[in-house]
């Protein structure tokens, strides 16, 4: 388990957000499968 926050996407036209996202948060996209 990571200590970083949280980041679920929910909309894949968000998906270039995640780019961004990615270096501060564990960024989960709802289109390849709900975070566990």
């Amino acid at each position: 388990m990571t200590q970083r926050p949280a980041v679920l996407i929910m909309q894949r036209h968000l998906a270039p957000l995640s780019a961004f996202l990615e270096g501060a948060y564990d960024v989960y996209r709802l289109w390849e499968g709900p975070p566990l």
